[in-house]
């Protein structure tokens, strides 16, 4: 019984760190230097959106959650993000949202390193506001490794 409850404790602090590591990367990203790659990219509309919606999802509180999960389908969007733990191309973008990316291809556009971000641009597929979900499909020639280590 002991055991069990070590074995867990550890699972649940492993999660926890991997969970922070993923997110260190994106405390060095400013707005500014998002903004710039944007631009550098043909991406700076795009990317506003992208900040945009997250704000509105954000804002949303109680049954407003509850919006229909197709509400931004279509919408062309970027977001900057740093890996996420448990996806292969996910995200953790920010507001603490998971972005979901979808490959049409199935390849991982990962790289192989430690610490990275990301700025990806493509189509939202649904929102899920309540748990902080953004699904989007993205060529592998719209993603865009920013920094590893």
């Amino acid at each position: 019984m002991r055991t069990n409850i070590l074995v867990h404790a550890a699972v649940v602090l492993a999660t926890v760190l991997v969970g922070c590591s993923a997110c260190a990367p994106l405390a060095s990203r400013t707005a500014a230097n998002d903004q710039a790659m944007a631009e550098t990219y043909g991406w700076k509309s795009e990317l506003e959106r992208g900040h945009h919606i997250v704000e509105s999802l954000a804002a949303l509180s109680g049954k407003e959650k509850n919006i229909e999960f197709t509400g931004y389908r279509g919408e062309r969007v970027a977001f900057v993000g740093g890996g996420a733990p448990g996806g292969m191309n996910d995200l953790l973008i920010e507001g603490g949202f998971y972005l979901r990316v979808v490959n049409p291809h199935g390849k991982d556009l990962r790289p192989q390193a430690v610490w990275w971000n990301a700025i990806v641009c493509g189509t939202i597929i649904q929102v899920f506001p309540e748990n902080k979900i953004i699904v989007i499909t993205v060529d592998e020639k719209n993603w865009r490794t920013l920094d590893t280590g």
